[in-house]
């Protein structure tokens, strides 16, 4: 190796010169010519290096570097062959010029496939129109740059525009909103909700809910806040919020950053529903008839159910107006329930309820402080009742009813869905009170219609629409001649009993049935049986469901057409006995116009009759005689007293002085219609002392005459009683009788049933003569004359007793009478009052093992003296209380306890007639006591 690198730099040849013959001008033309070669080639390699640097993205630029080095390999071989003009190197010039080769070589074989590729490249020109083209698009991408930074800008501007708007959408929308970021801080708040939450925006962006709302980690908003995170789902749900006493309506949206929460109060929402729900409820227990207690217990119920802290009491009116009583309060402590039991007093001043009902409107009071607590304020006070608000109850035509108290047990005033409650729960009451009042009397009504038609007082027949009669009692029949067989046997046809005079108002009633479904009252007449005619007042209507069926009642005007052809004759004898009387007789109405006058009254006035009538004083008198009778009139009229006095009028040219009785003429209702006027010219009795005096004493007679009749009138109205009391015993006596006959001789031919029919009949019979007898008893009561003197109730109703034990030896009952217990009033009267009221206990007390009776009395505040009748015996509901004293009212069936329901209306009537009053309490199976006052 070594002796190879010698040789390389061996000097064993001659220099290239000597081949030159080292001619200077030969030698220096080679030394200039390789040197400049050398020159260039070296600097072309470097200006390639140049620009392959610059030019990296040309393609192939590789191949610039390889044609440098084949260069510089070139420019070293002149570099060598300077060289050797002096140092004969062959072979290190041979080695560099065979490295020139090899990078000749290599180079010529890479370009041999590089130059296809290199006329694939574009033309100058191509390159130009290339150039133009980038230069287009470059301008055009320039120009979709500006407008895309344009848009950029705007797009900026709408994004703040649109976080703005927003923000002021979620500042103005109703619903709260608030928005969370992922660690549970509030990033935004609106004005709603900080004003929901009762926290400024301040106070709560930044922080974490949790920390701010601690005590809601055990609340709902808690896991359905992370349920919406967690499983990236919206939540909705309603949630009460205790520290505001707010209910909220919630809806959670999950979001990258965080929770949006909208949420709204819905307080008002759930209190509607909460009244909507206490409605539904009541009123369905109206609409199935529950009790009124029930009925009444629960709205107190669910009233206290919404609002906390309540006591709810509902009293109703008695049946005299003057005191409240407790219908219902199942959460009213016993010791103040008790004391309502004992009647709550109306009037101004006492207590909530007492003022409420007296004056009819709501009073709400601190029991504390308030002056109409002052009797009952310690009660309520221990019972822990601080605040009571009572509410009238009014009925349709504004009558109170009873009141509605809500009690608190702090002060406080009610609040607005406080007096929302109590609105619907009074009204809810109100609808209760006077649905169960309408069932009463729907039930009294139907009692009475069961009594109509089995008193057979009144004609009942129910007809088809085309004649035929399928049923009617035996009053219609006794009206048209008929019998049961012919009415069984359909002989019986409503349209041919009609006469054909009659039948255009037939026509009429159909057609008035058709279209309301019942026709007015109409007479017509019917023929009977036997072709006799009968008039009759007649009236209808259609069956429920039905279009061609329907009831008929039916009066027998018989005796009504009698009394009015006698009226008509007595009008006709009244009417000849006024025009025929020498006294000016005459009639004005309200207006003080003449509506009736005789012949006399007219020659007074000086003017026909058909001139008078319908004219005043004034059109018929001088000024100051028509002002002197009208001041007369409006005298009686304000006074309403009848009034005898004297006028002077003009009569022919001269003053004639009359004596004059006006008084008020009244309907039969008793309303006033007018005055009715008799004046008499006393002109001679001025002049002659003495024949006034026997006008006087005329008169005086004529008065005796006119008592005298009323006497007789009244003493035959009596003895009609009488006879109408015999004339309905007779068939009673008849039907009993001949029931008991067909049971004692034809007993053995009926089978069970028959029998059970007749004994029916004959209980019916025997019930309707104690019920004729009772309603005697009721009438004689009511007109017969009073007779005060003091009366020793003790020994009375120690007789009573006496006579009842005596009746039914086997009881054994105790009976308690306070001892020498008087009064004033009329003794037959009273003695049957406590007949009534003890057969009432002694009745009911029946089914005891142990029964008393107590009579005794109570003093009252105002020293009246109370007495009073009671027993255990099976009692009542204190609910149907006001019920007892009306004719035929009973509260227990004939099976239980026989009775008409007469007893204790008659003693109430005796009771009203002495000036007093009578009420009872009871309680089912806990015994009655009924209380009654006399005054003297």
């Amino acid at each position: 190796m070594a002796e190879l690198l010698n040789s390389f730099f061996t000097n064993q040849f001659i220099p290239h010169g000597h081949c030159y013959l080292w001619q200077p001008g030969l030698v220096g033309l080679h030394i200039l010519s390789d040197a400049l070669i050398a020159l260039a080639y070296y600097s072309i390699p470097l200006m390639l290096v140049y620009f392959v640097r610059k030019r990296q993205d040309l393609p192939f630029n590789w191949i610039f570097l390889m044609f440098g080095a084949f260069i510089i390999a070139c420019g070293t071989t002149h570099i060598m062959e300077i060289w050797t003009l002096w140092h004969p190197t062959y072979w290190l010039s041979g080695a560099i010029k065979a490295l020139t080769a090899f990078v000749s070589v290599v180079t010529a074989v890479e370009l041999v496939p590089l130059i296809p590729l290199a006329l694939a490249l574009p033309s100058p020109a191509q390159l130009q129109a290339i150039n133009n083209q980038l230069e287009e698009r470059v301008n055009e991408r320039t120009a979709e740059l500006a407008a895309a930074n344009q848009l950029k800008d705007e797009l900026l501007v709408q994004e703040q525009t649109a976080r703005q708007q927003v923000t002021n959408i979620l500042e103005s929308i109703s619903d709260a909103f608030f928005a969370l970021d992922n660690e549970w801080r509030f990033t935004y708040i609106n004005y709603k909700a900080a004003q929901l939450l009762q926290k400024s925006k301040a106070e709560l962006l930044g922080n974490n809910v949790w920390q701010e709302f601690s005590q809601e980690i055990d609340s709902k908003f808690y896991p359905e806040f992370h349920q919406a995170v967690e499983e990236n789902v919206t939540v909705q749900f309603e949630a009460f919020y205790p520290p505001l006493n707010l209910w909220l309506e919630v809806r959670a949206y999950p979001a990258v950053n965080g929770l949006s929460v909208y949420f709204q109060d819905i307080t008002a929402r759930k209190q509607e529903q909460a009244l909507l729900a206490l409605q539904k409820c009541v009123l369905e227990k109206i609409a199935t008839s529950a009790p009124l207690p029930e009925v009444l217990n629960t709205l107190a119920k669910l009233i206290e159910e919404q609002s906390d802290k309540t006591i709810c009491s509902i009293l109703l009116l008695n049946e005299d107006k003057t005191k409240l009583f407790p219908a219902a309060g199942v959460s009213v402590p016993e010791s103040y329930n008790q004391a309502l039991a004992l009647g709550v007093p109306v009037g101004a001043g006492i207590g909530s309820c007492g003022t409420a009902a007296y004056t009819k409107k709501s009073a709400i009071a601190d029991i504390a402080s308030d002056p109409s607590w002052a009797d009952f304020r310690n009660l309520a006070l221990l019972s822990n009742l601080q605040t009571c608000w009572s509410t009238p109850l009014f009925a349709s035509n504004g009558d109170v009813l009873g009141t509605f108290a809500v009690y608190y047990r702090t002060l406080r005033q009610p609040s607005e869905f406080d007096r929302q409650l109590i609105e619907v729960s009074t009204h809810l009451a109100e609808i209760a009170i006077l649905r169960q009042r309408s069932e009463q009397a729907l039930r009294y009504s139907e009692a009475r219609l069961r009594r109509v038609v089995e008193s057979n007082t009144i004609g009942i027949f129910f007809w088809n629409i085309d004649g035929n009669i399928s049923d009617g009692n035996n009053a219609f029949l006794e009206i048209v001649g008929y019998t049961q067989q012919d009415l069984r046997s359909g002989k019986i046809h409503w349209q041919q009993m009609t006469p054909p005079e009659y039948r255009h108002a037939d026509e009429r009633a159909l057609e008035e049935l058709r279209t309301k479904g019942i026709y007015s009252v109409y007479e017509k007449e019917y023929i009977r049986k036997d072709g006799s005619r009968v008039p009759i007042l007649i009236a209808g209507t259609l069956l429920e469901n039905f279009e061609d069926r329907g009831v008929a009642f039916v009066l027998d005007l018989s005796e009504r057409k009698q009394i009015e052809a006698d009226l008509e004759q007595s009008n006709s004898i009244l009417r000849a006995v006024i025009e025929g009387s020498t006294d000016a007789i005459f009639m004005k109405d309200l207006q003080g116009r003449y509506s009736i006058l005789n012949s006399t009254t007219a020659k007074i006035i000086g003017k026909p009759i058909e001139e008078i009538v319908g004219k005043k004083d004034a059109e018929v008198f001088p000024v100051e005689i028509a002002q002197q009778i009208e001041k007369i009139d409006r005298s009686i009229m304000t006074s309403k007293v009848a009034d005898v006095f004297e006028e002077i009028v003009p009569m022919q040219g001269e003053l004639h002085t009359f004596s004059t009785a006006k008084t008020l003429c009244r309907n039969e209702k008793g309303d006033v219609i007018g005055i009715i006027g008799i004046a008499r010219d006393i002109s001679d009795r001025k002049r002659i002392e003495q024949q006034i005096r026997e006008l006087n004493q005329d008169l005086e007679h004529r008065v005796k005459e006119r008592t005298a009749q009323l006497e007789v009138a009244n003493k035959e109205l009596e003895a009609f009683s009488y006879s109408v009391s015999h004339d309905l015993r007779a068939p009673l006596r008849s039907i009993d009788g001949f029931s008991l006959a067909l049971l004692e001789c034809y007993g053995e031919q009926l089978d069970d049933k028959g029998k059970h029919y007749l004994q029916r009949v004959r209980n019916a019979s025997q019930r309707m003569g104690q019920l004729i007898d009772d309603l005697l008893l009721l009438a004689r009561v009511t007109r017969s004359e009073m007779h005060f003197q003091t009366v020793n109730l003790s020994e009375i109703v120690e007789a009573i007793a006496h006579d009842l034990q005596h009746s039914q030896p086997e009881r054994i009952v105790k009976s308690i009478v306070a001892p020498h217990v008087t009064a004033q009033g009329d003794p037959r009267l009273l003695k049957i009052a406590f007949e009534n009221l003890l057969n009432n206990a002694w009745k009911f007390t029946s089914k005891k093992s142990d029964p008393i009776i107590e009579f005794g009395t109570l003093s009252q505040p105002d020293n009246t003296t109370v007495y009073f009748v009671k027993d255990n015996g099976a009692g009542f509901d204190q609910t149907y209380a006001t019920n007892l004293f009306g004719a035929f009212q009973r509260l227990h069936t004939a099976d239980e306890f026989p009775g008409t329901g007469i007893g204790l209306a008659t003693t109430r009537r005796i009771v009203h007639r002495h000036g007093g009053r009578v009420w009872a309490n009871g309680a089912v199976e806990q015994g009655a006591t009924f209380y009654f006052t006399l005054h003297d």
